[in-house]
């Protein structure tokens, strides 16, 4: 994997020399050809307008567009009607300009658009289409086809999270191609494509959940995501194409909802992942675990737990901010949950506490925490799961986790627990036994 890592860098880096070297003119000349009878112009307002009729010339990183060299001072582009195409790279970056360049305006004459068109145009947040297009679209500045079955390409310079409509089925090739300020993405059960490196180097992605309607994940499709360090894969995938987790080291493991036969029946490329993480099946999130002496001070209220906006909560450990609390068998919600080690609950032997956080994102992370008296040896604790979810049912399932005391605790009373994180929503999970 460092071998093949090695030579997709360099490979970048020749790329990116051989595009500067393409685009170093005499002088920067403010307008000129750019297709058989198509013609550009850049006034002092940094309005790019491409003219005339019939396709744009195709470019490459080793054969720039003509505007190349002002990129910087690109702030706006408006293609007007006649223009057929909108050709490959026609606005790529690789060497840091078009940082100015925040819309792009699509006439209706338009029936054809590149590969890597807006690749790193890292301001950008508005594809405006004309409403009279057969062939394409936009919504809130995202470009589909027509229909808007496919979603073609995202601004990169949108940032935070982002929903797939409703009735998109395919997340096009390169959809979302370095978009590095997107934190969070919620594919719609309508989805049923990702295309190949739709997500690519989208490095600030810290978690994606993959519906049962998704069939197929193309090649490359979450490459060089680094934060990325949680996956949840729906049973309807029948194939994953190679290197789609390649580079993603932060992702330890994969959460799959169907089971282990399943999983094996899936097409596999020969290298989805750059690390071979661990597969969970009949998983819906992921889970963690740690031991702990939960002798600590407790409040006398149990009826309105926990009030505010500042809950911490990791793998049983609790604090409001404001003291420690006594759960019982409460649930505990908070608008802005952070889990970290500090704090605890304290349980008395036989009770079990539940600590909930709203993701935003159509997602929950839920918290289990119990008491057990004088442990001794492997004690497990078994979550039901209720409720459906992207189409699947998944009232009857369990979660297990198995917890080793002879390490931590020989005797006395001790509280244990574990979190699942980015539970599908309404999916509610419970406490269903301590053994």
């Amino acid at each position: 994997m460092k071998k093949k890592t090695s030579k997709l860098l360099a490979f970048g880096i020749i790329l990116s020399m051989l595009f500067a070297m393409a685009v170093v003119p005499a002088s920067a000349a403010t307008s000129g050809t750019c297709g058989d009878n198509l013609t550009w112009t850049l006034d002092d307002e940094g309005t790019l307008t491409i003219s005339g009729t019939g396709d744009m010339t195709n470019y490459s990183w080793a054969s720039a567009p003509p505007w190349y060299s002002l990129n910087s001072s690109i702030r706006t582009v408006i293609i007007q009607s006649g223009v057929t195409s909108i050709a490959d790279c026609a606005f790529a970056e690789f060497n840091g300009g078009y940082y100015r360049l925040t819309s792009v305006s699509i006439p209706d004459s338009v029936t054809s658009i590149g590969r890597e068109v807006f690749y790193n145009c890292r301001n950008l947040t508005e594809i405006e289409v004309n409403e009279n297009s057969q062939t394409y679209s936009s919504e809130d500045g995202v470009l589909f086809n027509k229909k808007k079955t496919t979603l073609v390409a995202y601004p990169n310079g949108k940032s935070d999270s982002y929903t797939i409509p409703d009735g998109v089925t395919s997340i096009g090739e390169r959809a979302f191609l370095h978009c590095s300020d997107l934190t969070s993405v919620t594919i719609s059960d309508s989805v049923k494509s990702i295309g190949d490196y739709a997500f690519y180097d989208c490095i600030n992605l810290t978690g994606i959940s993959i519906p049962d309607s998704v069939k197929s994940i193309g090649t490359g499709a979450f490459g060089e995501c680094f934060n990325l360090t949680s996956v949840t894969i729906g049973n309807g995938v029948t194939s994953i194409g190679d290197w789609v987790f390649n580079g993603c080291f932060n992702l330890p493991e994969i959460y799959y909802s169907g089971t282990e036969t399943q999983w094996n029946a899936i097409e596999k490329g020969s290298n989805y992942s750059s690390f071979y993480p661990t597969i969970y099946f009949n998983c819906i999130g992921v889970l963690s675990a740690q031991n702990y002496n939960g002798s600590t001070i407790s409040l006398s209220d149990d009826e309105i737990l926990v009030t505010g906006e500042n809950l911490n909560f990791r793998n049983g450990y609790v604090n409001t901010g404001n003291g420690y609390v006594k759960a019982g068998d409460k649930k505990i919600t908070g608008s802005n949950i952070h889990f970290t080690e500090s704090g605890k609950m304290k349980l008395d032997a036989g009770e079990t506490a539940k600590i909930e956080k709203d993701n935003g994102d159509g997602t929950t992370n839920q918290g289990f925490i119990a008491g057990v008296y004088n442990p001794t040896g492997i004690i497990k604790m078994t979550l039901s799961v209720s409720g459906t979810a992207n189409g699947t049912d998944y009232t009857g399932r369990t979660i297990s986790k198995d917890f080793d005391f002879m390490a931590y605790e020989l005797g006395g009373l001790v509280n244990f627990g574990f979190e699942v994180k980015r539970v599908p929503k309404p999916l509610e999970l419970s406490v269903k036994s301590v053994e």
